[in-house]
């Protein structure tokens, strides 16, 4: 069985701080969008776009590790 990392409550903050300025980033996008300022809403749906990276940090860090142990399993057998 994997064993599982338990984060702190400052990591948690961030997660939800990263995953909440997305959304707001997003209604930032579309409101943008919406008064036709095309430059600012791509920005804003970027910035949105790195921010739920940001929220999602350790499940990518944790699919890396898992993609990084397959290739190295698999060199192995060869």
């Amino acid at each position: 069985m994997p064993k599982t990392r338990h984060h702190s409550l400052g990591e948690l903050i961030s997660t939800v701080t990263f995953f909440g300025s997305a959304i707001y980033l997003v209604l930032t996008a579309l409101q943008w969008h919406d008064m036709g300022d095309t430059l600012r809403a791509s920005i804003s749906w970027f910035a949105a776009l790195l921010c739920f990276l940001g929220a999602l940090r350790f499940r990518i860090a944790s699919w890396v590790m898992t993609i990084q142990k397959l290739r190295k399993s698999g060199h192995d057998q060869s």
